[in-house]
């Protein structure tokens, strides 16, 4: 049986998105988030567990579910294990707000319709927040965002090493002065503000 989290408050470290705000040591874990995590998740199931010897053969599956009203602040990891996956359908803020970050997910992750990627920015120097993906990545929903500097300029915000599937209703957030256009090149999300 799963070790299962069900969260509705706040999990975090210390450290804020330095330190880990969940791991496991044996077992695998299922999360239900409609409250706010911060910081990394480390839950890639353990080779030499049962049935399970690393290869992804016999593991079970570790799920990270970020529910409406949920809000997950990445650490530089969030490591499911190859087999494992994120399921977004509230906020995810690629190392939380406020500064410009990367972080590394083992796994896939799908965004559903209702779901957010929040992204900070600077396009003038080119600099962007960095969601890579080791793993499928299909994105709904909207790509939300927020610059210090808007230039002309293209920036990447998603990597996904076995392919990036854009829904047709993907869309990327506005204002009254310009709104952001979001296309793929099958592997990377790139961003670039329009007037």
């Amino acid at each position: 049986n799963p070790n299962i989290i069900a969260n509705s408050g706040t999990i975090t470290s210390v450290d804020g998105t330095a330190g880990t705000a969940i791991t496991n040591a044996v077992g695998y874990t299922h999360v239900e988030n409609s409250g706010t995590i911060i910081g990394q998740v480390l839950m890639s199931y353990r080779a030499g567990q049962g049935a399970c010897d690393g290869s992804g053969t016999g593991c079970p599956t570790v799920t990270l579910v970020n529910r409406a009203g949920g809000t997950v602040d990445t650490g530089a990891v969030m490591d499911l294990g190859a087999q494992g996956s994120i399921e977004n359908h509230g906020r995810i803020h690629v190392g939380g707000p406020g500064r410009i970050a990367t972080t590394t997910v083992t796994g896939a992750l799908t965004q559903a319709a209702g779901g957010s990627l929040v992204i900070d920015s600077n396009h003038r120097s080119g600099e962007s927040d960095q969601l890579n993906v080791q793993g499928s990545v299909r994105l709904a929903g909207l790509v939300e965002m927020h610059p210090t500097v808007v230039a002309n300029r293209e920036v990447s915000v998603l990597s996904a090493s076995q392919g990036l599937t854009l829904d047709p209703g993907l869309a990327a957030s506005r204002s009254h002065l310009f709104r952001f256009e979001a296309r793929s090149d099958g592997t990377s999300l790139l961003v670039k503000p329009q007037a």
